[in-house]
């Protein structure tokens, strides 16, 4: 038996999300208030897979009703680099500093971030759409992914069918 994300409500999947990122900022909280601050390095990492699963998942759920939709922002290698874009920059912020050479990380950690929340507003609308949905078309899909917490009680119906 295989655990569908799709299949659920709305609402547990926001309690399932939600509670996640609770407990892990509980857990953060206690560790960094009884150790030095760098043993939260990992559980902010964690939050950052968190934020970044429910875009992913929806992204890989829609991949094979795409078909001809799939563009180069939409494609698994651009996917995977913005992935990595978003990990690797929070790791190597960590180990340079906020300095010019973090703030310059930031930056392609947003574009990453980008890449990331636009893929399946975009693969989303251009399946409702029957063509290749154009920026003005997903961008209300696009900040409801940005605003996943929220954005998922209006995403969920949608991405369950």
């Amino acid at each position: 038996m295989s655990f569908d994300l799709f299949k659920l409500k709305h609402w547990q999947v926001f309690l399932l999300l939600v509670g996640l990122l609770i407990a892990i900022a509980l857990v953060r909280s206690l560790i960094t208030f009884l150790l030095p601050w760098w043993f939260g390095v990992p559980f902010d990492l964690l939050t950052t897979v968190v934020m970044m699963s429910y875009p992913l998942l929806a992204w890989h759920r829609l991949l094979p009703q795409a078909g001809s939709y799939i563009s180069q922002w939409t494609e698994p290698n651009t996917i995977r680099l913005a992935v990595v874009a978003v990990v690797g920059v929070q790791v190597l912020v960590y180990l340079v500093g906020f300095g010019f050479i973090g703030n310059l990380l930031w930056l392609a950690q947003v574009a990453g971030w980008i890449i990331i929340i636009a893929a399946p507003a975009r693969l989303m609308k251009s399946i409702e759409l029957g063509r290749n949905a154009e920026v003005s078309d997903f961008i209300p899909e696009a900040l409801l992914f940005f605003i996943w917490p929220i954005g998922v009680f209006w995403l969920q119906p949608r991405l369950a069918r």
